[in-house]
């Protein structure tokens, strides 16, 4: 291996570790309205919907409401309330604008 080659590995995982900080850090800050995208498992299938948070309930459990309808999923619905770990969610939207 060249000191090139080490030295964009080196830079790939500073970058890596920075956007799992960025991510972890966005997931501390999420609050009620904003918008989580969770997925749901059925039968081989992977449905991945959005839940508003309603309720922040600790350092690692969030409750919402999902805002979908499911297609692939038919265990769950629409409005039905859910508990889930932050490191389930996949995507965030914030319901207004953080720095």
């Amino acid at each position: 291996m060249s000191e090139n080659t080490a030295v964009l590995v080196c830079e790939d995982c500073t970058t890596q570790r920075r956007q799992d900080w960025q991510r972890k850090n966005k997931k501390t800050q999420i609050r009620q309205g904003d918008l989580v995208k969770i997925a749901f498992r059925q039968n081989g299938h992977v449905e991945w919907m959005w839940i508003e948070v309603e309720h922040d309930l600790g350092d690692t459990k969030l409750e919402g409401t999902l805002i979908n309808d499911p297609v692939l999923v038919d265990y769950i619905k629409k409005g039905q309330t859910f508990t889930f770990y932050r490191a389930e969610i996949a995507d965030l939207v914030w319901k207004e604008h953080r720095p």
